[in-house]
């Protein structure tokens, strides 16, 4: 008899990690995809460095993403979610959403292929449109193919509607702080607003990004940065 895996107790090894600048789960973005500059790279773990493993992968300009919520231990899932863009009042079936707290917690994300450089003959893929932490194991990688992977017609549920951008304040003093390549990432990320929806206005948040803490709050339609400060546990 031809041998099968053992799929009531799979093991899944990482074949990479994926660098990123959220360095903790508040403040990564909920959508990737909606931040153009939000940048990762992709190292691959010792076993699987041989750049066999992607030839012809320079092809492509999209792949799936097959990987870990490794700040969510288990076991941490419930039957019932309350999704934020319902406002954190409303639940739905864990299946019928992308909450991370599943039985398996395992993610999905089609980012863009931005670069493949090597290091000592080790590859890199730098990767946009991330919304993992750093360090995220990756288990797989699938080219993401338009005739196959679109479907333009499909409905979304009650995540059809975006919700609205904030108009984000800095002095130019505190955006100094932050090295001007990643100063875009940083003003997207902002203003697609990374409080839980069920938050009300006026609490000062912190959240830390790529080395840096940042200090807000929030009034209405409106995000005050306070303060950028160099993270004391990077």
């Amino acid at each position: 008899m031809e041998k099968t895996h053992d799929f009531e107790n799979l093991i899944l090894r990482p074949i990479a990690r994926v660098r990123t600048p959220y360095k903790d789960g508040f403040g990564i973005p909920r959508q990737g995809s909606l931040l153009k500059d939000s940048e990762g790279v992709i190292q691959f773990e010792p076993r699987f460095r041989n750049p066999g493993y992607i030839r012809g992968l320079e092809q492509y300009s999209h792949l799936w993403l097959i990987w870990g919520f490794s700040d969510h231990p288990l076991p941490y899932y419930r039957a019932t979610v309350r999704p934020p863009h319902l406002g954190g009042n409303e639940k739905v079936g864990v299946f019928a959403s992308r909450s991370p707290h599943r039985p398996n917690p395992i993610g999905m994300t089609c980012v863009r292929l931005l670069s493949i450089t090597y290091e000592n003959g080790i590859p890199m893929i730098r990767i946009g449109g991330v919304d993992m932490m750093d360090g995220s194991p990756v288990y797989d990688m699938k080219p993401y193919i338009p005739y196959s992977d679109c479907f333009p017609d499909s409905l979304s549920g009650y995540a059809d509607s975006r919700r609205s951008l904030l108009h984000v304040t800095v002095s130019e003093e505190q955006m100094k702080r932050i090295p001007e390549e990643k100063q875009a990432c940083l003003m997207e990320l902002l203003e697609l607003d990374p409080r839980p929806s069920y938050q009300k206005d006026g609490k000062e948040y912190g959240m830390r990004y790529d080395g840096f803490e940042i200090r807000f709050s929030v009034k209405e339609d409106q995000l005050f940065i306070k303060e950028i400060l160099a993270s004391k546990s990077e």
